[in-house]
């Protein structure tokens, strides 16, 4: 049978209820088995089948056992069988019904009373129908519980966590190579310090560490012994040779000692219960003398198993978000070590012997204290995870409470001074997690609200209403690309008229289209493609001999596109003249389509479309600007183009010789605008030749190959063709399109980011707000005093936010500059503001006497 290998990837804070299972001493053939749970108790009866025996008997000796044994998982499947039967199997489903949700779980606590049932690897329980080893998943932490009526002392630490490891020398174990293991399964985790003692370590050397040093952690990595049913670990004399010392001995170097939360033995036989005496092992006799978790090793494990182990099983307890929950870390180490170790017992081998009655053995706030660490707790669910965990942490001071009050009963004088005092400093720990499970809360809920203000002000267009993006958009897009060199396309040129008279022409307008149809003529053959941004909508003397220019061009392989003028409603209000039309078909574009913002250029209206049809996948578009057109014409010189609207991707395809996709944004309906980046003016001057001079030598074949295969703009410098775009520079329309056919060839255009990372963005802003306010208030902040106001009241100035917008622009810029997309909006740079601002009222009005009342 190939080996099962359950994964449970699981990150979420768990909410445990427990599920106590109790075997008592042999009745009979079997053993009675008693359980207690949220939803009821009931009775049962334990019998080990034949098959049960068999295979924990081979299991005795696991030094042959291959990498596919079955074995484990036989013994599972048994072992399950024999304990979930009946009223305690239906017990037991109706409590994992009960906890479906994610963040729930069900804690299965084994109190195992009979010394040959603890010495079973119950680790090893398969559950078939949920194809897992309970033991390896987050939802169903397996635990040997040992119920004492002792407190958990000193349950709140502060970082780091301190480590102390022990390897004896001399025990045939590679020293230095036991300590690059532990090393190497720390040395990522900042939370955990470690003192190493290793070559001889004897019981002053131990003794002297922890009076030294508060020590959380006990690492030991030796040899353990298990001699007429007593467990003993291994360490050095004072000589030099061996110490065997008792289990019973061995606790009592942390009598004393209450900062010790955990012992983890990583030695031989270190788990093994005697099977002819109670409580006999090294790690359940350390449990019974007061400390809180034991982890020990059933099984020999190997450098690989023990690395991994380790290094998971530490990373869960010490960073992960259920930190100082012993149970849900070993839970998380067992099922690593299934994925990853090739091993069939290895998951198995640790076994933890447990006394606190929620799994937490140790209260430890985080130490990422740093603005980013705070951060990342924010957007990765950690209120609510941090609520689960302060839950957990709270019901243990409460138990600890308990505990304290069964001490103080019928107990003299000074037992009953010391409870007391204990209890008031139990109840003020309490008292202090509810403030914080309180401020987790409120930092939630006012992001929540600050985000939903924040994206309801965006959605009805308040920030575009005020007129605030477009305030932003023209002075910052404008200024950024001032950083950037943007070179014209080479195969753009500009041919333009000067203002005024232009010496023997004369003034330009209609009467220049005798001239165009010599310029047609001469450049028929040579460009590529000829397009006049000049309305022509007016009939004159010319346009039959100006028609026959431009189809002498087509057959020549020169297209030439002329303008038309079409408002936003899709209706042409100047028209080509008739015989013009005519003559170029529909090689036409709309002239109208600069996007005015505060007087600024800002957007180019690439083009208008009808709306879709529900089944088809694209749309014809119906208006192609000018610009659009002449990049078509351009891209398919051998077959007439197709200008069509993919909305779903939001793009415009040029479909004709080859296939060219140009991104738009739906600036209103079925008007498609496009971002587009301004040439450098002195690049764009180097391309442009007066019209004059251009038609003054119209008979020079040598200085017209500078327009071979170009697409070639002309038109009119009129001061009614001028727009601003920026503060301190007009163009021609001319050169916009130019411009924007430029981009189009080149591929280089303003992209805008989508909507989801825009959310985003503002749900980032809003969590840093609540977070400045919450943690950070008091760094650049500066407090004004209103005068003549009742009270004189005072407010505060969060100058850490404005650093943060300060950053948010400075990225904003950066992805301009490498990728051209830009994404500052209004509504990001006010959302901390707003979500600090809620941050603070929801702190004064939430009193401190409501913490108290927070049930757990």
């Amino acid at each position: 049978m190939p080996r099962v290998r359950f994964v449970h990837v699981g990150h979420a804070t768990m909410e445990y209820r427990n599920f106590n299972l109790r075997i008592e001493s042999k009745v009979s053939d079997g053993y009675p088995v008693v359980v207690e749970s949220e939803m009821g108790e009931t009775e049962g009866r334990l019998i080990l089948s034949d098959d049960c025996l068999k295979v924990v008997e081979q299991l005795k000796d696991v030094s042959g056992l291959g990498d596919d044994s079955p074995l484990p998982l036989s013994l599972g499947v048994t072992l399950y069988d024999c304990l979930f039967q009946k009223r305690v199997a239906r017990l037991l489903n109706e409590c994992l019904g009960a906890v479906k949700d994610d963040e729930q779980g069900l804690r299965i606590r084994l109190k195992l009373a009979p010394a040959e049932i603890a010495a079973l690897p119950w680790e090893v329980l398969y559950d078939e129908g949920a194809k897992c080893f309970l033991a390896t998943s987050d939802k169903t932490p397996l635990t040997r519980y040992i119920e004492l009526e002792e407190p958990i002392k000193a349950l709140k630490i502060e970082p780091p966590v301190k480590v102390l490891t022990l390897i004896p020398g001399q025990s045939g174990l590679d020293v230095e190579k036991e300590e690059q293991i532990i090393a190497q399964a720390l040395a990522n985790l900042p939370e955990v310090e470690m003192r190493v003692l290793r070559d001889k370590v004897t019981q002053s050397d131990i003794s002297r560490a922890l009076v030294e040093e508060q020590y959380h952690i006990l690492h030991f990595i030796g040899h353990g012994t298990f001699e007429n049913g007593d467990g003993k670990l291994v360490l050095n004399s004072e000589g030099g040779g061996y110490d065997l010392i008792s289990a019973s001995a061995f606790a009592d170097f942390f009598r004393d000692y209450p900062s010790l939360k955990l012992v983890v033995l990583n030695a031989c036989q270190g788990a093994e219960v005697s099977s002819t005496r109670q409580l006999a092992g090294v790690a359940p006799q350390l449990v019974a003398r007061g400390i809180p978790a034991v982890v020990a090793m059933q099984y020999p494990i190997s450098d690989v198993a023990a690395l991994t182990f380790a290094r998971e099983f530490y990373l869960k307890l010490c960073k992960g978000w259920n930190r100082g929950q012993v149970d849900s870390a070993i839970s998380h180490a067992r099922n690593r070590m299934n994925m990853s170790v090739k091993e069939p017992l290895a998951f198995a081998t640790p076994v933890l012997f447990l006394r606190s009655p929620t799994g937490v053995i140790f209260d430890l706030e985080s130490n990422q204290t740093g603005f980013s660490g705070r951060l990342s707790r924010l957007f990765s669910g950690s209120s609510v995870k941090q609520v689960n965990r302060l839950k957990e942490v709270r019901k243990t001071y409460e138990k600890n409470i308990e505990a304290w009050q069964m001490k103080a009963n019928d107990a003299d004088s000074g037992t009953r001074e010391e409870a007391a005092e204990a209890i008031a400093r139990e109840r003020e720990e309490v008292t202090a997690v509810d403030r914080r499970i309180v401020e987790w809360k409120r930092a939630l809920l006012a992001t929540v609200l600050a985000m939903l203000i924040v994206l309801f002000l965006s959605f009805i267009g308040l920030f575009e209403v005020a007129g605030a993006d477009s305030w932003l958009d023209r002075r910052l897009i404008p200024y950024m690309d001032n950083f950037i060199a943007n070179k014209i396309n080479q195969d753009v040129k500009l041919i333009m008229s000067d203002e005024g008279v232009n010496g023997d022409l004369g003034e330009a307008g209609p009467g220049w289209r005798k001239f165009h149809v010599s310029l047609i003529n001469a450049l028929a053959g040579k460009a590529r493609v000829m397009v006049f941004d000049l309305e022509m909508s007016l009939t004159t003397d010319q346009d039959k001999a100006l028609a026959d220019a431009i189809r002498h061009a087509e057959e020549s392989g020169t297209h030439v596109v002329l303008a038309k003028v079409v408002n936003q409603d899709g209706a042409t209000t100047k028209d080509l003249a008739a015989e013009l039309s005519n003559a170029i078909d529909d090689r036409w574009g709309n002239i109208r389509t600069a996007g005015l913002s505060w007087g600024f250029v800002r957007s180019y209206q690439l083009a208008q479309s009808a709306r879709r049809a529900s089944d088809a996948p694209l749309t014809n578009v119906t208006v192609p600007s000018l610009a659009l057109q002449a990049v078509a014409q351009f891209t398919s010189p051998k077959s007439k183009p197709r200008i069509v609207l993919d909305e779903d991707k939001k793009q415009i395809e040029i479909i004709g010789d080859a296939t060219r996709s140009i991104p738009v944004y739906e600036a209103t309906s079925s008007i498609y605008d496009l971002g587009y980046r301004l040439i450098d003016y002195e690049d764009l001057k180097s391309a442009t030749r007066s019209y004059r001079d251009v038609y003054q030598r119209l008979s020079d074949d040598a200085f017209l190959r500078e327009f071979q295969g170009k697409i070639v703009f002309i038109g009119f410098r009129q001061a009614s063709d001028q727009f601003r775009v920026d503060e301190h520079e007009q163009r021609y329309g001319t050169e916009i399109h130019a411009n924007i056919a430029s981009n189009i060839l080149t591929g280089d255009y303003i992209s805008w980011v989508s909507t989801p990372v825009y959310l985003l963005i503002v749900a980032a802003m809003v969590g840093i707000g609540a977070l400045v306010r919450a943690r950070f208030a008091h760094v650049f902040s500066i407090t004004v005093t209103l005068p003549f106001t009742e009270g004189k009241r005072r407010f505060d100035i969060p100058g850490l936010l404005f650093v943060v917008d300060v950053v948010y622009l400075l990225i904003g810029f950066l992805l301009f500059k490498g990728e051209h997309i830009y994404i500052v909006r209004t509504y990001h740079l006010i959302a901390p503001f707003i979500a600090y601002w809620l941050t603070g009222k929801m702190r004064r009005r939430i009193a401190p006497g409501s913490a108290r009342g927070l049930s757990s």
